[in-house]
């Protein structure tokens, strides 16, 4: 995050379907990155960031946004992206990939937003997923009863 070196730090926040960039010390929108239409509960946001990228992901959209600016570096749409298959997905960064755990898929893609490869457990159904390394654990969502 060299980058980010002299910088003031900002505070990225997400929520339906929005994700925001904040001065820590004035609490100022700094930018503001629309992920689709009109907000559903499949819209809730799963936040990492790393390399001065802000990576959001929902069922349905995975966006790679420059830390600084809130420009839009990729933006992938649900049909395009590896783990849409229903439910928030889990994400976990580590050696500057980001990888995805959805419904029974899992996925790993470069910060810049290039799919790097993906593992569909073909045979074995869906369900929420953890995802981990030593160090690194990420559970899955419950999603409560009704």
């Amino acid at each position: 995050m060299d980058r980010l070196a002299h910088q003031p730090p900002l505070l990225v926040s997400a929520f339906k379907a929005k994700v925001f960039a904040v001065d820590r010390t004035t609490g100022q929108i700094v930018w503001k990155v629309k992920l689709g239409g009109a907000f559903t509960m499949s819209d809730i946001v799963e936040l990492a960031i790393d390399d001065a990228v802000v990576i959001a992901c929902t069922a349905k959209i995975l966006a790679f946004i420059d830390y600084l600016t809130g420009k839009t570096i990729r933006l992938i749409e649900r049909e395009d992206v590896a783990v849409s298959t229903g439910g928030r997905p889990t994400m976990v960064i580590d050696n500057h990939h980001i990888f995805i755990a959805g419904f029974g898929t899992l996925a790993c893609y470069s910060t810049q937003g290039e799919l790097v490869w993906e593992q569909k457990f073909s045979g074995e159904g869906y369900g929420r997923a953890a995802i981990g390394f030593p160090g690194k654990v990420r559970q899955a969502d419950d999603p409560g009863g009704q």
